[in-house]
């Protein structure tokens, strides 16, 4: 079971630079639509809409942009969800640039140690069991 819990901790980790893995999925569509249009200087304006809808039309079928908008929101709901206490506990354990310890994190909401790692393994499972969907061996 320790392995679904680092799976899901790298998650959490990673919510922090969604947004920015997400623009540079985004780009690098953009990008690669931009090299198979050329790079015509002058395009009617007919032209430039239809690469407009084809790139949206990427950006919305993209079986990676979609993995990952669908991680983002999962997890910012699971965190909307939390209570003041359980939201602080993950805050400091995953979405801080440096990771906080037991100790540090008991000092800081009021609770013994092994509360908060008891806390931590009852949200992991949680968000585990939210992020189900990602666990496809198809993908």
């Amino acid at each position: 079971m320790k392995g679904i819990y680092g799976w899901v901790e790298q998650k959490l980790q990673e919510y922090a630079s969604i947004d920015h893995q997400i623009e540079e999925r985004k780009l690098a569509l953009e990008y690669s639509s931009q090299y198979a249009y050329g790079t015509e200087k002058v395009q009617s304006s007919k032209k430039r809409e239809s690469q407009t809808e084809n790139l949206v039309i990427k950006w919305e079928t993209d079986r990676e942009l979609i993995r990952m908008k669908r991680q983002k929101a999962t997890i910012g709901f699971f965190l909307e969800e939390q209570e003041p206490i359980h939201y602080k506990l993950i805050e400091l354990r995953y979405l801080k640039k440096e990771r906080a310890s037991w100790l540090e994190i008991s000092e800081e909401i009021g609770y013994h140690e092994k509360w908060c790692m008891a806390i931590r393994k009852q949200l992991l499972e949680e968000l585990a069991n939210r992020l189900a969907w990602m666990v496809d061996i198809r993908t």
